[in-house]
């Protein structure tokens, strides 16, 4: 009796075995195995030693767009003849949009680590702003450092209301 229940349960473990394989073998390919979809987005550089901004494009993937976003700009620029606008260990903790209105919300680094000065401190808002408001459900931006509204970056632009872009700041 007790080797007839060893074998059954041989067989009950081997079958069950048979059926994960087969499972495994027909269920759908998952999500996260599927090619993310991208889009060519438009990214604003400082150019002309920081008197205007210009573009570069570069294929960013559309889960998170945001993120991917500031993620890209804080790369830095490919093209040599154009400049970073935000400091490379920028990090955006949070983003929100509600009614045209994007709030991004970024680590310490965004204002401890920046170079400083008025020319800069219009690169890196403008910078952002331009490159978020190509989507059309984005109008203007407001900034956040650590969750809170601040006066400013670095002491030159206020930033107590939403951004909106600037045009005049881009040469072809």
């Amino acid at each position: 009796m007790k080797g007839q229940r060893k074998y059954l349960f041989i067989l009950i473990g081997f079958l069950l075995a048979l059926g994960l394989i087969y499972l495994s073998l027909t269920l759908p390919v998952e999500e996260s195995k599927v090619a993310e979809e991208t889009k060519v987005v438009k990214l604003y550089f400082s150019y002309d030693q920081a008197q205007s901004l210009k573009v570069e494009e570069r294929e960013i993937g559309t889960k998170d767009l945001y993120q991917n976003i500031i993620e890209e700009l804080s790369k830095g620029p490919t093209q040599e003849e154009l400049g970073a606008t935000i400091p490379a260990e920028t990090e955006l903790l949070a983003w929100d949009l509600n009614g045209g209105e994007l709030s991004l919300d970024f680590n310490a680094k965004f204002q401890t680590d920046h170079p400083g000065g008025s020319a800069g401190e219009i690169m890196t808002i403008y910078s952002i702003v331009n490159t978020m408001a190509q989507f059309e459900e984005v109008e203007r931006v407001f900034f956040l450092v650590e969750g809170e509204k601040v006066e400013t970056l670095v002491g030159h632009i206020t930033l107590e209301e939403a951004v909106l872009p600037n045009y005049d700041l881009v040469v072809e």
